[in-house]
């Protein structure tokens, strides 16, 4: 699928996970590369990811076990993409208007995702990827009367609630799993919600999360290839043709 020109994405995001340790005789678990492997990440980030940040100050962070992201890597102040990483865990977030699957964000994948392997000297396997793409609109910008209208409008999906209610929908989110088979489940949220300046905006996330082991690198790689071309496909399919024209 070509880029949108006004398309309303607001983030992409690619993660991955991996099995971590435990302590003997507690059942915290831990990375126990994590300190070696973050060297290396920064060391060979440096490049074009200079600009390194905390989430959680160094004190705090040495409590901090399992699945939490303590470091940022910046190309500049603020300036999307980032590279976020912790123990067990290893992000790739991009929020820019350029965005686009085949120029940057994938190469940015493959790049980045063999820095993590190569930081790592007894690690290979992951146990969770996902790719997550998060949408916005702005409700003002179509013809808005109400919520459940306006979902019906736009979006192949309908939703009924059949007891007693008196009053008109104000916000709402519901949350769909798919099993797609031996590779992926397909996460669906879709919500409704306000932006900065308190303007009524509908939120959708479509979220590929793996349902086996990534045994590799290069399945690392094959496996996000495949999830980002169901998502590019599932998201022409969940919005209604005039609403999807309106990206172009």
């Amino acid at each position: 699928m070509d880029k949108l020109n006004n398309a309303p994405l607001k983030e992409v995001i690619f993660e991955l996970r991996w099995d971590l340790e435990t302590i003997d005789g507690s059942n915290s678990l831990f990375d126990p590369e994590f300190d070696y492997a973050v060297g290396k990440l920064e060391e060979k980030l440096e490049c074009d990811f200079p600009i390194r940040k905390r989430t959680i100050p160094q004190l705090l962070a040495a409590s901090i076990q399992s699945y939490t992201i303590i470091h940022q890597f910046w190309s500049d102040d603020e300036k999307w993409p980032v590279i976020q990483y912790g123990p067990g865990i290893f992000t790739i977030n991009d929020a820019r208007p350029e965005y686009k699957w085949d120029k940057n964000f994938f190469p940015l994948i493959k790049d980045k995702l063999k820095i993590l392997n190569d930081s790592y000297r007894n690690r290979n396997s992951y146990s969770l990827a996902s790719l997550r793409y998060i949408d916005i609109v702005e409700t003002k910008n179509y013809a808005f009367n109400n919520l459940k209208k306006f979902i019906h409008d736009n979006f192949n999906i309908e939703f009924e609630s059949t007891y007693d209610k008196n009053g008109k929908l104000k916000d709402f989110r519901f949350h769909h799993v798919y099993d797609l088979g031996e590779d992926f489940d397909f996460h669906f949220t879709i919500g409704s919600g306000r932006n900065e300046k308190n303007e009524d905006i509908v939120i959708w996330e479509t979220n590929m999360v793996s349902n086996r082991v990534i045994d590799n690198y290069l399945d690392a790689i094959s496996w996000v290839e495949n999830a980002h071309r169901y998502s590019s496909n599932v998201f022409k399919d969940i919005c209604k043709d005039t609403f999807y024209a309106s990206f172009k």
